[in-house]
């Protein structure tokens, strides 16, 4: 297994940034709320979508093509990462 270490060596050349994004909803009393998050992922290369293009399908031994993706990943609502579970008790006062 890989160390810790060497895993955030891979990411470190590989990811360029990450941007975490606040994805707002209504609760149900109608207030605009934080429900979750979203994350825009910038990786160095254009890796995201790319593809392997062969020049002859049929005899893999003369060659392919890559080609490029996007450098740009968005995972869309995750609803699983929120500020908060659960709910805040205040305290009385004497």
């Amino acid at each position: 297994m890989k160390s810790l270490k060497k895993k955030k060596e891979f990411l470190d050349g590989v990811i360029d940034k990450i941007v975490i994004n606040a994805e707002m909803g209504k609760d149900r009393n109608g207030r605009e709320v934080q429900v979750g998050h979203s994350f825009d992922v910038k990786f160095k290369l254009k890796i995201v979508n790319d593809k392997l293009i062969w020049n002859d399908e049929g005899d893999k031994s003369k060659g392919y093509n890559v080609k490029d993706g996007k450098n740009l990943y968005k995972t869309g609502f995750i609803h699983e990462v929120s500020a908060r579970k659960g709910v805040s008790k205040l305290k009385k006062k004497a």
